[in-house]
C-alpha cells in the first residue's frame, strides 16, 4: 500500500511541474510575441518618422522653389513692363 501512495505521488508531482513548465513557457512565449509585435510597431513608427520628415523636407524645398519663381515671374514683368505695357509673363509651374 506504501509502493501505491509513493507511486500515485510521485505521477501527480509529475503532473504538477509539468503543467507548471507548460503555462511558464506559454507565458515566456506570449511576452516574447508581444515585445515582437512591439519592437515591430517600433521600427514602423520610426520609418513613418523618418517618411513625414522626407515629406516636410521636399515640401519646403518645394515652397522654397515656387516661391523663388514668383519672385523670379514679377522681376521679369517688371522689367518687361518698364520697356513695353502690354506684354505679361506667367510662368507656368
Amino acid at each position: 500500500m506504501k509502493k501505491g501512495f509513493v507511486l500515485i505521488s510521485t505521477l501527480a508531482l509529475i503532473v504538477i511541474l509539468s503543467l507548471l513548465i507548460l503555462l511558464i513557457s506559454r507565458t515566456l512565449y506570449t511576452d516574447s510575441l508581444k515585445t515582437n509585435i512591439f519592437s515591430n510597431s517600433v521600427e514602423k513608427r520610426i520609418e513613418l518618422i523618418n517618411i513625414e520628415k522626407l515629406l516636410i523636407d521636399s515640401l519646403n524645398k518645394n515652397s522654397d522653389r515656387l516661391r523663388d519663381i514668383k519672385i523670379a515671374e514679377d522681376e521679369i514683368n517688371f522689367f518687361i513692363n518698364s520697356a513695353s505695357k502690354d506684354v505679361k509673363i506667367f510662368l507656368k509651374f
